[in-house]
């Protein structure tokens, strides 16, 4: 008998005698090979090996044989305390489940140990994903004892033509996942998705600290719902970082009026970054917007003032990713300021932005990275542009950064 491995050969072997695993010792089965000479040694019990052979019973030819055997050495799982093995394992499931997946095949006690992390951090882009994700997820919802919560989330909802349910899918999973997320990332494909919107506007998420929502291209609803309550209740108390993005462009002034409900709804003490993408600047009233947005212009001191609302006083960063097309346009045709973009397109589909996103919560990302000043000029280097495209006439050269971010 001899040993190749962690796979032990031998002759074909009877059961043990009667008591003679007394000890505590394990029986392990052992199944002859096609030559009926040699046998291949395979561990039945949480994929462990046992190498160290005590005794073998008289010589027969049985489909299975038996082999008296120790159990093998200790592993990491069996020395460790199971609190540190479960922060290890937490730290580790910070992706959209692939090393959860990974961690579960590994042996029962693992299986056991990342069942709470399984759905840490959750990526769906289609209908089918979202099918498949609610069926094997409400079930642990509803128990009480599974401990399994959805902490980083990102979806791309598309109503797809001949399948009714998407809309009804996503909202269901942003239902259940609402009291725990911590992260939100949402884009809207096309316009036929309202209730996602009003979803995000009504329901509370006391965890969240970031949320990205993204305006599809043709929106069916209205960016102002007239239903809203005047006076919203706090629905996002530790809401840190907003980022909202336009897919078609609408002026400054109607893009900040839309962010402003997701401001509204957030605790004025925690919320800190704003970063809001797609918009166009369209002249001298958008210019003038801004300073009322930042502050530095008083809200009575221009006509539509009365449909701009200022930042909150707890906001230290305010990213603009502008498409300042209209301008350039109105500056060449009055023979004004010549005005140079320099436009910045990613060129991502959306199953691109979402390998972003998971490698984003897997490198462990800084809380700023999508408002952060490599995407956009600083807020100090815009207004020294605004003011200078505001008050000057004759300037030669003006570049501004054009981006959709």
């Amino acid at each position: 008998m001899h040993v190749l491995g962690r796979a032990l050969l031998g002759p074909v072997l009877p059961s043990p005698l009667a008591g003679a695993a007394t000890d505590g010792r394990s029986f392990v089965p052992i199944y002859w090979s096609w030559n009926y000479d040699d046998l291949y040694y395979a561990n039945q019990t949480e994929g462990r090996f046992h190498p160290n052979l005590i005794s073998i019973c008289p010589f027969s030819f049985p489909s299975t044989a038996y082999v008296l055997c120790e159990l093998s050495s200790p592993t990491l799982m069996d020395t460790l305390p199971l609190e540190l093995i479960e922060h290890i394992f937490s730290d580790a499931c910070c992706d959209a489940g692939q090393t959860a997946c990974s961690l579960r095949l590994l042996c029962r006690s693992s299986h056991a140990l990342v069942e709470p992390l399984r759905f840490r951090s959750v990526a769906v882009s289609s209908y089918g994903q979202m099918d498949r994700f609610l069926q094997t997820y409400k079930p642990m919802a509803r128990s009480a004892t599974s401990g399994s919560a959805i902490f980083h989330l990102f979806m791309i909802v598309k109503a797809d033509a001949g399948i009714v349910d998407t809309e009804k899918l996503a909202e269901d999973i942003i239902r259940l996942a609402a009291p725990t997320l911590k992260t939100l990332t949402c884009y809207l494909h096309n316009g036929k998705v309202a209730s996602i919107y009003e979803c995000l506007l009504t329901i509370q998420f006391p965890q969240l600290s970031h949320l990205t929502f993204n305006h599809p291209e043709r929106p069916t609803y209205s960016l102002i719902p007239k239903w809203l309550p005047a006076r919203p209740a706090c629905l996002y108390p530790n809401l840190e970082y907003l980022r909202v993005s336009f897919a078609w462009g609408p002026s400054l002034v109607e893009a900040h009026q839309e962010a402003s409900l997701f401001t509204a709804r957030a605790c004025s003490s925690k919320l800190t970054h704003i970063c809001v993408s797609g918009a166009s600047l369209e002249g001298r009233r958008d210019f003038a917007s801004l300073r009322t947005i930042l502050q530095l212009t008083p809200k009575e001191s221009w006509d539509g003032a009365q449909a701009i609302e200022p930042l909150p006083p707890t906001v230290t960063q305010y990213t603009l990713g502008v498409n300042a097309e209209k301008v350039r346009v109105e500056a060449a045709e009055r023979g004004k300021t010549a005005l140079g973009l320099t436009t910045y397109e990613s060129g991502e589909t959306w199953e691109e932005e979402k390998q972003v996103w998971i490698r984003s919560r897997s490198n462990d990302a800084e809380d700023d990275a999508e408002c952060s000043k490599n995407n956009a000029a600083r807020l100090e280097a815009w207004m020294t542009v605004f003011k200078s495209c505001y008050e000057a006439r004759k300037l030669g050269m003006l570049y501004l950064i054009g981006s959709m971010m």
